[in-house]
C-alpha cells in the first residue's frame, strides 16, 4: 500500500507542478520512476503532502539525533500512517554532514495505557 501511495503522490507533484511530464505515460512508466527515486525525495514527498500526527526526536550520539514524525495520509478508502526516521544534525555545525538516508515505512497506530506514580492520591492532582 506504501508503494501505491507513493505513485499517487508522486503523480500528483508532476500534476501540480510539470503538467508536461504527465501525459504520455503508462502508469508503469511513472512506477519505474518512482523506484528510481532516493529515499530523500521519497520522504519529501511524504512530508509534503501528508498530515503530521506525531513527532518525537532520539539522542543518536555527539553528532546527530534522530527526527521521527508519522503522517496521515486517505488513500484507497482507508486511512494509513507513514513513519520516517531522519537522521539530523546535532547541532548547526554538522549540518551538510553525511547522514543516514531516511527510512520510512508503513506504521499503525496503537493505543496503550500507562500507569504513572505520583506522591498525591487520584482525584487530589489539583
Amino acid at each position: 500500500m506504501l508503494d501505491d501511495l507513493l505513485l499517487k503522490l508522486y503523480v500528483m507533484e508532476l500534476a501540480e507542478y510539470s503538467l508536461d511530464d504527465v501525459f504520455g505515460k503508462t502508469k508503469e512508466d511513472f512506477k519505474r520512476e518512482v523506484d528510481g527515486l532516493s529515499d530523500y525525495a521519497k520522504a519529501e514527498l511524504i512530508s509534503s503532502h501528508g498530515k503530521l500526527v506525531d513527532e518525537s526526536f532520539e539522542e543518536g550520539g555527539r553528532w546527530s539525533n534522530y527526527r521521527i514524525r508519522v503522517f496521515r495520509f486517505y488513500h484507497q478508502g482507508d486511512f494509513i500512517y507513514v513513519r520516517v526516521t531522519e537522521e539530523v544534525p546535532a547541532t548547526e555545525i554538522q549540518e551538510g554532514g553525511d547522514f543516514m538516508e531516511p527510512e520510512i515505512e508503513q506504521v499503525y497506530p496503537h493505543k496503550i495505557e500507562t500507569t504513572v506514580y505520583k506522591t498525591t492520591k487520584p482525584g487530589d492532582d489539583n
